[in-house]
């Protein structure tokens, strides 16, 4: 199919693009999760941007963007802020499954099979669960009662096959055991490196401390030879990740699954459209960053507090630091536990930031309106000028303000295209294609540039998930299959479930 700019689109067809709750997570498609990519340096460069003046209802005046359109400059802070690298890694490690050919689960008749990245099927579905176990081409698969563990074309592994424990700091963590009542620990061979004399253990291994209960009840931090470090005496506390310890007091039971995935604010935020595990960081679906109610504090290797469980809220830590509200005024500290967005009346929406750019979406309650700013060293990157923020991955942003949503290119502020107030981009994560719906119900896939690459017959798609591996799962009269970001069928629908591995 001929492709066109999306803007032409616009123009020439009068499509107004709107992603419908069809473009959301529906029941029975799953996709990856939060995103990570290399952080790039950028120049500097002067704002072009014009703003005219008008008064609000409020009676206070409120800057607009005017006078601006595709290929200018509407982020010039973006340009010429320079962002370290090295603080995300990228989700294509995850990518195992697929590289080992297979390319998604599927369900039907209330079980599951498996097809291969060629739309073969690998396993005509007859477990009621199939689930991965961690190493690629493997996978935990329950018939009857008992799960076996079996490969990508259903044949059984032998007894005693097993995933290899992997760490991601490299090092040999040590493993807790008990013996009489008490708990010591052993190497990966099972050497004996710790006797058994704590109580308990509060927190296993990481970054070579973990946390104890010893022989007298205190609660403490050991070394890998056993040695005392320092007190830790907080009603709950968790493994190292990066240098830094999560502590609670008064401590409600965190839900995972409420909270954390990602990429990319709106990537997960939209919908908890994606679903692929991170070492830390992105823990599960939709991570909102949000607070939940925990009472939480974090501290360094030295038992330091770096940040306090005394603070009114702590939101969960993420690679650059936390949100911290404390006297109804919310701020942002990084890693060492300093203010890099100095306490404001402000607040943040569910999903609305983007760990791999480190931005973030923060609304000026006064004002009602948003402005983005830079996680890395809390600059502000654009006026509280926004009506909505959101992220959409592969250094996308959409800006809405006065009846206009620009497509933007992250990284450069530059405008790659309009659309009516009522359209919305789907998300891009780490691919280069997205789903857009018009008015009328029409889906239609671009990429990154707003290149329309393929538009649906109308009525035929229902729902469409976000693209993985160039591919997409949607929905075409109640059952699901697979597209690639041309349009073909690569696993026609057939099935209740699809959902990626």
């Amino acid at each position: 199919m001929k492709s066109y700019k999306a803007r032409r689109i616009i123009s020439a067809l009068a499509l107004s693009m709107v992603i419908t709750a069809c473009v959301q997570a529906e029941e029975g498609a799953t996709a990856y999760g939060r995103v990570h990519r290399e952080i790039s340096t950028v120049s500097t460069e002067t704002s072009t941007t014009s703003y005219e003046t008008r008064e609000s209802h409020s009676g206070k005046e409120a800057r607009v963007f005017t006078g601006v359109g595709v290929g200018d400059v509407i982020l010039p802070n973006m340009k010429s802020h320079r962002m370290p690298r090295g603080l995300t890694k990228t989700v294509r490690s995850f990518y195992g499954n697929y590289n080992a050919g297979i390319l998604a689960k599927v369900k039907d008749g209330g079980k599951w099979g498996l097809v291969g990245t060629d739309g073969s099927v690998l396993i005509a579905p007859k477990y009621k669960e199939l689930d991965s176990a961690g190493v690629p081409g493997m996978f935990w698969a329950t018939e009857k009662k008992t799960p076996v563990l079996i490969d990508k074309n259903g044949n059984p592994l032998p007894a005693g096959t097993s995933a290899p424990a992997v760490h991601a700091d490299g090092e040999d963590d040590l493993t807790p055991f008990k013996e009489k009542g008490k708990y010591g620990f052993k190497d990966s061979a099972g050497n004996v490196k710790i006797g058994p004399v704590y109580k308990e253990v509060l927190a296993p291994f990481s970054e070579g401390i973990a946390f104890v209960k010893n022989g007298d009840g205190k609660k403490v931090a050991v070394d890998t030879t056993g040695k005392e470090l320092f007190a830790a005496p907080y009603d709950e506390l968790f493994a190292y990740h990066d240098g830094l310890a999560e502590y609670r007091r008064n401590v409600h039971k965190l839900n995972w699954g409420g909270l954390v995935g990602i990429v990319l604010g709106n990537v997960v935020g939209g919908g908890g459209y994606y679903g692929i595990y991170d070492d830390y960081y992105g823990i599960y679906n939709g991570f909102t960053l949000s607070y939940d109610g925990v009472k939480r504090g974090y501290i360094d290797r030295s038992g330091t507090v770096v940040i306090d469980s005394k603070n009114d809220e702590v939101w969960p830590i993420t690679a650059y630091g936390t949100f911290v509200k404390n006297k109804g005024k919310l701020g942002f500290m990084n890693r060492k536990g300093a203010y890099i967005i100095e306490p404001g009346n402000y607040d943040i929406a569910p999903g609305v930031w983007d760990d791999a750019g480190g931005l973030i979406a923060i609304k000026d309650k006064g004002k009602g309106k948003y402005a983005v700013f830079s996680l890395t060293d809390g600059m502000q990157m654009s006026p509280f000028a926004y009506d909505n923020i959101t992220f959409h991955g592969s250094n996308r942003i959409v800006l809405t303000k006065n009846k206009r949503k620009l497509f933007v290119d992250e990284e450069t502020g530059t405008i790659i295209a309009e659309y009516p107030e009522k359209s919305e981009i789907g998300l891009f994560g780490v691919e280069k294609y997205a789903w857009l719906v018009d008015e009328k119900g029409i889906y239609h896939i671009i990429d990154t540039e707003g290149t329309v690459l393929y538009s649906a017959q109308p009525g035929s798609l229902t729902a469409a998930m976000p693209f993985l591996n160039g591919v997409t799962v949607v929905k075409s009269k109640g059952v699901y299959g697979i597209m690639d970001s041309k349009g073909n069928w690569i696993v026609k629908p057939a099935y209740k479930e699809i959902k990626f591995l």
